[in-house]
């Protein structure tokens, strides 16, 4: 059980890459991808109905971004930045929909998954 949300946390904090290495999610629609991250964010960050909306909009926007980028012929470095820069334009937007703390709990989240990350890898 720990596994399953620890592995649908990282879906909301992670690049391209990360979401890569996992066949479950790699093969996944955008739309699919949207939708756990923002049920997962609706759950961790008590989101209003409206925000829920809005940010759902955010992710499938981001999630077929990523989707095109997989796509691309071009190489790891470029796909690392592209994706960075996705997920960066992705959190400028959160910042308009979340109020500070929803905000601030979401950084929290995404700063203990990236250690998590960190020290799981070999």
């Amino acid at each position: 059980m720990k596994k399953n949300y620890l592995i649908l946390c990282c879906i909301i904090i992670s690049s391209i890459t990360v979401i890569g290495q996992n066949v479950k999610f790699k093969n996944m629609t955008p739309q699919k991808r949207a939708k756990i991250f923002t049920e997962l964010m609706q759950t961790q960050l008590n989101l209003s109905t409206d925000q829920i909306n809005k940010v759902a909009a955010i992710n499938l926007k981001s999630a077929n971004e990523m989707e095109i980028l997989k796509s691309n012929n071009i190489g790891k470095l470029d796909k690392r930045k592209r994706a960075i820069k996705i997920q960066k334009e992705r959190e400028t937007l959160f910042k308009f929909v979340l109020n500070n703390e929803q905000m601030d709990k979401y950084l929290k989240k995404k700063k203990e998954m990236l250690h998590q990350l960190k020290e799981q890898k070999p």
